[in-house]
């Protein structure tokens, strides 16, 4: 018996983690368009409320839908500037769905710790990693 449940126990542990259908479509919507995709949109389509939605979200993915779709934003950001020899930093935040300037550096120094100037002075060739020295 004991090795029965053993058993159950293994299979369960080494299963491949499947995402419940309506967070597998909310990511895929807010990776291929973070900044134009909106929860309320999502949930028009997907049928479940808004409060068992974030919560289901929020335990597969580890992030609520709206910090999920601010970090893809900033990580187009991100990928935007990479090794870019100039950076427009309007143009960017407005591509990248940032409404207005304040709004662009209030999320990049929450994520980065430094504003968009000092990141791209400091930047590696590395993406996503900035030397603090």
């Amino acid at each position: 018996m004991c090795t029965l449940v053993h058993d159950a126990l293994i299979r369960q542990l080494v299963r491949p983690m499947e995402l419940h259908p309506a967070v597998n479509f909310a990511k895929h919507r807010f990776c291929v368009n973070p900044h134009r995709t909106t929860v309320a949109s999502v949930l028009n389509e997907i049928g479940l409320s808004h409060r068992r939605f974030i919560q289901l979200f929020h335990d597969q993915i580890g992030l609520t839908p709206k910090s999920f779709c601010r970090v893809q934003r900033f990580q187009r950001v991100l990928r935007r500037v990479h090794r870019a020899p100039k950076v427009d930093w309007a143009d960017v935040a407005l591509d990248c769905g940032y409404y207005d300037q304040a709004h662009f550096i209030h999320d990049f120094q929450t994520f980065s710790g430094f504003t968009p100037t000092v990141y791209a002075a400091r930047a590696s060739e590395h993406l996503n990693h900035v030397p603090l020295v």
